[in-house]
């Protein structure tokens, strides 16, 4: 490369020498803008992930709080509705088992008498 470039130039040119340490001083410099803007850039797309990560998860963090809260406010919206319905049922069940028990002592009275 440029080092081994250097190192094949003869001593007695001394402009060829010049010239040749002008440029690897140049290449050098680039080569240290270079490796730091690659830095620079690693540590930008390290840092953005964090925050991407973060904001990613706080939106589906809101959207799920969102969710069961809407669900809570129809669940109170709903509530005595739920209660009444569900007092109804019991009912219905108790007039179906008081029913029921009646519908056997008869169909056993009526088998009885015969």
């Amino acid at each position: 490369t440029m080092i081994e470039n250097n190192a094949k130039i003869p001593t007695k040119r001394s402009d060829l020498f010049q010239e040749a340490d002008a440029n690897l001083q140049m290449q050098t410099k680039k080569f240290r803008e270079e490796t730091l803007e690659y830095v620079f850039l690693l540590q930008q797309v390290q840092e953005r992930k964090k925050f991407d990560f973060v904001e990613t998860l706080l939106a589906l963090m809101l959207n799920f709080l969102s969710f069961y809260h809407a669900g809570q406010e129809i669940y109170k919206e709903f509530d005595y509705f739920i209660r009444f319905l569900h007092h109804r049922v019991l009912k219905c069940r108790e007039n179906f088992d008081c029913f029921q028990r009646e519908g056997e002592e008869l169909k056993w009275k009526m088998l009885m008498v015969r």
